[in-house]
C-alpha cells in the first residue's frame, strides 16, 4: 500500500528501523470527527551505538512519528528538527512506543519511550492541536560509564493503578499542641515499567542492568512547559527509586521497622532492580497481570572459546514476578526448583526470552459466564500462575429519536 523511506520529507531522521509500529487512534488524524487508525513508531536504531561507550549523540533515530495506516501520510512527528514538536534528546529511540488512552475515549492522548541513553520520555497530545503537543524528560536512569551505560530496546509497560502508601503528617489538637502521626493512603499513578538491556549486544557483560518501576503522579494528559500550572515535573533519577534488588519485605522485621520501611518507600517515585548475574540484561516488555509485574532477563554464557558439539554455548532465561506497589516476593519458586535464584526468580529456558504471554482458559468450558483461570507462556514453557479473571461483555449503543 506505501513505503516510507528514510531521508524522505519529514523523515530526516529516522535510522534503522527497529521499532515495531503500534497501531491507534489519535485527535491528530480526524476526518469529519470520525478517527482514522495511525501507527506509532520510534525513530528506530543508529548504528553510532554500536561502539562501547556512553555520552555519544546520535545522527539518527532521535525521533518519534506517527502516521495514517491506510496512506503512510506523516500526522505528526518529533525530532531534533523539522518536526512538529522538537525532541532535546541525544539518544536513538529503537523500541515500541508506549500507547496510553488516559481518558478512556478510545484516542491515544499520551505516549512514553524509553531510549538507547537510559532516559524515559513523556509525550502529551491533549487536544486536535499539534501546538499543544508536548515532551519531557520523565526519567534519567542511564550515565556515560560502561557500568551505567543502560539502554532501552524495549517498550514500556503503562498501568493505571492505585498505589497504596504511608505518609507521616503533623497534627494540631485543640490546645495547639502540634503531633506528628501515621496515615495510609491510595493515590493513583501512571506505573511505567522497564528494564534496560543493550539487545544490540547480548553476550556483553560490562553493563550494570535493572528494572525500573517509575510512579508518574501527573495522570492527566496536559501540555506541560516552565510557564503552565503545574510546570514541566523534574527529572527523575535513580537516586529516586528504592532499591528493592534485596527483598526487605521478605526479612523477618518488627511491625514498626515494618512502617518505617513502608515510609521510605512510600516517599520514593518508584522502584528498581537490578539484575545481579554478570551480564544478565532485559530481553522484553514487561506484562502486569493483578498487580503482579511479570518480566525476563537474558544471561549470556560464559564461553571458553571451545565448541560442544559444534554448537556455542547457550545463556539462560529467567521470570521474575513481584508486586507491582512494593517490589516483593510473590511465588515461593525456590522450593520447586533447586536451578531458581530465589522466591522471586525462576529458570525458564537455555535461550533468548520473549515478552511473557497471557493465556485463559475458563474453568467450565460448558459454561461461558464461568470465571477463568491464567497461565503464562515464556518462552517454550507454560507457567501455572495463581490468578482468576472474571468474564465481562460491554454493549455499547446509540439510541436515536424517531
Amino acid at each position: 500500500m506505501w513505503h516510507i523511506k528514510g531521508g524522505s520529507t519529514g523523515f530526516e531522521n529516522l535510522g534503522q528501523t527497529w521499532s515495531q509500529p503500534k497501531i491507534g487512534f489519535s485527535k491528530l488524524n480526524l476526518s469529519d470527527d470520525v478517527a482514522n487508525p495511525v501507527l506509532f513508531f520510534g525513530g528506530g536504531y543508529d548504528t553510532n551505538k554500536d561502539s562501547d561507550g556512553a555520552g555519544t549523540t546520535d545522527s539518527k533515530g532521535r525521533s518519534v512519528y506517527m502516521v495514517d495506516a491506510k496512506t503512510g501520510t506523516l500526522k505528526w512527528s518529533m525530532a531534533p528538527s523539522g518536526a512538529d514538536t522538537t525532541f532535546a534528546g541525544s539518544d536513538n529511540i529503537p523500541s515500541s512506543i508506549g500507547l496510553l488512552d488516559s481518558t478512556g475515549n478510545g484516542l491515544v492522548d499520551r505516549l512514553y519511550t524509553g531510549d538507547t541513553g537510559g532516559n524515559i520520555w513523556r509525550v502529551d497530545m491533549p487536544s486536535d492541536s499539534k501546538d499543544d503537543v508536548s515532551v519531557f524528560q520523565l526519567a534519567s536512569l542511564g550515565g556515560n560509564t560502561n557500568a551505567t551505560d543502560r539502554r532501552f530496546f524495549y517498550e514500556p509497560s503503562i498501568v493505571r493503578t492505585f498505589i497504596a502508601e504511608t505518609i507521616e503528617t503533623e497534627v494540631v489538637d485543640e490546645n495547639g499542641v502540634t503531633s506528628t502521626i501515621t496515615v495510609h493512603q491510595e493515590k493513583p499513578y501512571d506505573a511505567v515499567l522497564i528494564g534496560s538491556g543493550d539487545r544490540s549486544n547480548p553476550l556483553g557483560t560490562d553493563t550494570d542492568d535493572s528494572f525500573f518501576m517509575i510512579k508518574d503522579e501527573y495522570i492527566e494528559t496536559q501540555t506541560f512547559s516552565a510557564s503552565t500550572t503545574p510546570a514541566t515535573p523534574s527529572v527523575i533519577e535513580e537516586s529516586d527509586l528504592f532499591d528493592f534488588t534485596t527483598d526487605r519485605f521478605a526479612e523477618t522485621i518488627t511491625s514498626q521497622e515494618r512502617e518505617t520501611l513502608e515510609l521510605e518507600v512510600s516517599e520514593k517515585s518508584g522502584w528498581f532492580i537490578d539484575f545481579t548475574q554478570t551480564g544478565e540484561k532485559s530481553t522484553s516488555a514487561a506484562i502486569v497481570i493483578n498487580g503482579i509485574v511479570y518480566y525476563t532477563s537474558f544471561t549470556p554464557p560464559e564461553f571458553s572459546g571451545e565448541l560442544v558439539d559444534c554448537k556455542p554455548p547457550s545463556g539462560q532465561g529467567w521470570l521474575y514476578a513481584v508486586d507491582l506497589a512494593w517490589g516483593t516476593k510473590k511465588y515461593n519458586w525456590l522450593s520447586e526448583s533447586s536451578e531458581n535464584r530465589s522466591d522471586r526468580i525462576s529458570l525458564i529456558s537455555e535461550q533468548f526470552l520473549g515478552s511473557p504471554t497471557l493465556i485463559v482458559l475458563p474453568d467450565d468450558p460448558d459454561n461461558p459466564k464461568s470465571d477463568t483461570t491464567g497461565n503464562l507462556i515464556v518462552g517454550r514453557k507454560i507457567i501455572g500462575v495463581d490468578f482468576s479473571l472474571k468474564t465481562m461483555r460491554t454493549y455499547l449503543y446509540v439510541t436515536e429519536e424517531q
